[in-house]
């Protein structure tokens, strides 16, 4: 799914940042590179997790 439009993007972003405990009110005070910084490093760190998931699961298919 991807999200088209300015004005979706940014109400996609206000709703994940309500879901992580981020007022709308402080939500507006953000500019919007900073949130795109950290939405990028989320993500980052959710695909790091499941490579690592995946090697792990690899490791514990070999036979030694």
């Amino acid at each position: 799914m991807t999200i088209k439009g300015k004005y979706a993007i940014l109400a996609w972003f206000q709703y994940i940042s309500w879901t992580k405990g981020i007022s709308p009110l402080e939500f507006n005070k953000c500019d919007a590179k900073d949130i795109k910084s950290i939405m990028a490093i989320h993500e980052a760190i959710g695909q790091k997790g499941m490579r690592e998931q995946q090697i792990s699961n690899m490791m514990r298919k070999m036979k030694w």
